[in-house]
């Protein structure tokens, strides 16, 4: 697993579906992917609306990797076996039991949003396995791409908290970038989408319609300079 391959995928998409003004949308490593996938092929993308990343490799990254080892550690054979396969009460059970490692209940909600449910087998929608054996190709940005340019308009959205996307990575961010805005939506943290999702909703559609986007019309977004 890495970002080329993600690209490669994206591309196949856009293919298969003969999209013509396409704008990719991405958040974490979603927008690393778009991102790659953008500078490989710029002539097939119009805009990238990125979410809370930046070319910038990030030392903080480092603290998602507990919560992929707490999901890989659940043996999910059994407890979907006590909770009879029951996809709802394996959900309520893990919101219990991870209380105190992650103490957020939203976070704790949306994480549990990746398990799913087939003829009452119970199992986590993304491949973790994947993930942790390909931890630092994913938490660093590809090096190949240096010197390649997307030309087009990019919208980055900060989260309030500056852990993964600030002003400190404008600089970086427009080598590639070059039309390049970053903006922050107010009281949010790195799931922007889950904290925010109609200031999101509005703020991508607004950036892909419109041609005069202004961020500043929005109340509870800033621009960074």
């Amino acid at each position: 697993m890495n970002y080329f391959n993600m690209a490669e995928d994206i591309h196949m998409v856009v293919d298969d579906l003969r999209l013509r003004n396409v704008c990719l949308v991405g958040h974490s490593m979603g927008g690393k992917a778009v991102m790659c996938a953008a500078l490989m092929k710029p002539e097939r993308y119009n805009k990238l609306v990125v979410f809370d990343i930046s070319t910038t490799p990030k030392p903080t990254i480092q603290s998602l990797s507990p919560i992929i080892n707490l999901m890989s550690s659940v043996d999910l054979k059994a407890l979907g076996h006590k909770c009879n396969g029951n996809i709802g009460m394996v959900r309520n059970s893990l919101m219990k039991e991870w209380d105190k490692t992650i103490p957020n209940p939203t976070m704790r909600a949306f994480l549990l949003t990746n398990l799913g449910e087939k003829d009452g087998e119970i199992f986590w929608k993304a491949n973790l396995n994947a993930i942790k054996s390909c931890w630092n190709q994913i938490t660093g940005f590809p090096t190949e791409l240096k010197g390649l340019v997307f030309n087009q308009p990019v919208l980055f959205v900060a989260a309030s908290d500056g852990k993964y996307l600030g002003q400190s990575d404008l600089p970086a961010v427009r080598k590639y970038f070059p039309q390049s805005k970053i903006v922050q939506i107010a009281n949010t943290g790195h799931w922007v989408h889950f904290d925010a999702p109609n200031t999101v909703t509005n703020l991508i559609t607004s950036f892909m319609l419109d041609k005069s986007f202004d961020p500043t019309s929005f109340t509870d977004v800033t621009e960074i300079k």
